[in-house]
């Protein structure tokens, strides 16, 4: 930032980095560690207090609920277990030195020698400092300065609050991933001030196309981005609109255009209109007349009749015009049954193996990675630790394979009372979206759902999962996968069509894989007529029905 700045040259800004990490390294490498607690600063400072500055202080104050400590391995540990013990997610950082911190007074005078030579220069874009809160010239940023930059707490709450209050709406954070935005966002909240927050490029996304897509979001945000110098070169051309979104035409049905349920099932030409219309009245004279006939004593008895039976008739069909059922159909066999590249498969930590479906995946082709998900109040977080881990080597991830349904239905041992499938899939779909992993995730059931009505419904508490998946279809479109339901037991055929699912185009995403075939779902109507009567039920007395209409 720095050197942006033109305080320092790129060959200082560089002796910066390089010797003072080296240093870090070298000498504080092993000795300590840090922990972020989401606490205000003064409750996370009330809280240290207890193990001293000397081995544990606040590192950094990036929001009013985003604060990191560093310090001593074992006081850090002993703070993790007090925290978990009142309920507070405090999280460790993957690094073993503790920046910002009594420790690093082993540096000083190394630092100070090793970047003696450096020439800071006057400031050419202003530069605000979180180690002193204010604006710097620039000729205060020498050796010792950058000492204190790695001695003093980060303040950079403070230096948000201050660009805020001096007018300042719009801040990024240049870096491969956005790590302070959320706290920046927290600040420009608690201040009660409108900014935009934005980041610059993403873990696994460090190219151009991520870069344009965050001057995109800067700019629908009102930051100007000079466009002729983003596309210089590229022989890029401003082109028209296309004419068809300005031609005012509606792709959706409009209120009064589809057929009237209530009235679908009846002609409607003049004549039997004019003869319903009077039956519906119960009007003798003009029906005599519409059907021209003497006398009216057989009629006036049969009018009441047919006018109760039309007027039923026509409650049905309206009745019929809601009601709608899931059914299931045939669909083809699969075309495609090779899969290509990393799939992520998440599995119990405890409970039943998935080796056979983890093994034909494998044999299909795919590099399995799997990863075990707690059943704790934690899982979530602990989830996040273990899908990084699998994707360390940063592969391109094909997609996600949940079995996180056990063939028998168990009871959460943290309390909840939805089925352990339920809240283990719940902790792995919002594992997913905190480690940034856009691939498809599916979600696989045994007998959840019941294809044909000579087939049983193996287990319906695992019925919850496919509510959860058709959520998270509609939250989470751009990474979801699908459902798909297995047999209680599941042959080699099953499971190669199991594959051939997960290798197609995801044009079905609830699919049942039964050893017979494919069967995906479908919305039909369920005529009342066609249904039968699952008891008989007569009211007494007072009656309140809800939801009735």
């Amino acid at each position: 930032a720095a050197c942006v700045a033109g305080i320092l040259s790129l060959d200082d800004a560089a002796r910066v980095v390089a010797l003072r990490s080296q240093a870090i390294g070298r000498v504080l490498a092993g000795l300590g560690g840090m922990v972020s607690v989401p606490l205000p600063a003064a409750e996370v400072r009330e809280r240290i207090a207890a193990w001293g500055e000397e081995r544990i202080s606040v590192a950094a104050v990036n929001g009013p609920s985003s604060v990191v400590v560093s310090g001593e391995v074992q006081a850090l540990d002993e703070l993790l277990a007090a925290c978990e013990a009142d309920g507070i997610r405090a999280k460790r950082i993957a690094v073993d030195y503790a920046s910002h911190s009594a420790q690093v007074e082993l540096l000083r005078e190394e630092l100070d020698t090793l970047l003696a030579p450096i020439v800071p220069q006057a400031a050419e874009v202003p530069f605000l400092s979180t180690v002193t809160g204010e604006w710097v010239k620039g000729l205060e940023l020498d050796a010792g300065y950058w000492f204190r930059n790695l001695r003093r707490t980060v303040e950079l709450e403070e230096a948000t609050r201050t660009l805020l209050e001096q007018g300042f709406g719009v801040f990024i954070e240049s870096s491969p991933h956005p790590v302070l935005t959320v706290g920046m966002q927290e600040t420009v909240e608690d201040a009660g001030r409108e900014a935009a927050v934005l980041g610059s490029l993403r873990r696994n996304e460090g190219g151009l196309e991520r870069f344009w897509l965050s001057l995109g979001e800067a700019y629908v945000r009102g930051v100007a981005v000079d466009w002729d110098a983003v596309f210089a070169g590229t022989g890029a051309q401003r082109v028209d609109l296309p004419t068809y979104a300005f031609q005012q035409e509606h792709f959706w049905l409009e209120s009064g255009t589809a057929e009237d349920p209530g009235t679908a099932s009846y002609p409607a030409d003049a004549t039997d209109a004019r003869f319903w219309e009077a039956v519906e009245r119960q009007d003798v004279a003009a029906l005599i007349a519409e059907l021209d006939i003497d006398g009216d004593e057989a009629l006036t008895a049969l009018l009441p009749a047919l006018s109760s039976w039309r007027r039923q008739g026509k409650e049905r069909s309206t009745v019929d015009g809601w009601r709608y059922r899931v059914t299931w159909k045939p669909a083809p066999e699969p075309t495609a049954t090779r899969l290509n590249g990393v799939w992520l498969v998440a599995v119990p930590e405890t409970g039943e193996a998935a080796d056979a479906v983890v093994r034909a995946l494998t044999e299909h082709g795919a590099d399995v990675r799997q990863i075990a998900v707690p059943r704790t109040h934690d899982a979530r977080a602990r989830l996040v630790e273990r899908i990084r881990e699998a994707l360390a080597d940063g592969p391109d991830i094909a997609g996600v394979l949940s079995l996180l349904t056990p063939a028998v239905a168990e009871a959460e041992p943290i309390g909840s009372a939805a089925p352990a499938g339920v809240s283990a899939t719940l902790a792995l779909v919002q594992a997913l979206g905190d480690a940034d992993v856009a691939a498809p995730l599916w979600c696989v059931t045994r007998g959840a759902v019941s294809v044909g009505r000579s087939e049983q419904q193996a287990d319906p508490a695992q019925a919850p999962v496919w509510g959860l998946g058709r959520v998270t279809a509609l939250e989470h479109g751009e990474r979801w996968g699908g459902l798909v339901d297995l047999p209680a037991q599941a042959d080699d055929r099953t499971l190669r069509r199991l594959v051939g699912v997960l290798a197609g185009d995801a044009a079905e995403d609830q699919v049942a894989v039964r050893s017979s075939g494919l069967f995906v779902r479908r919305l039909v109507r369920a005529r009342l007529a066609e249904s039968p009567a699952v008891r008989e039920w007569r009211p007494r007395g007072t009656t309140l029905v809800t939801g009735g209409t």
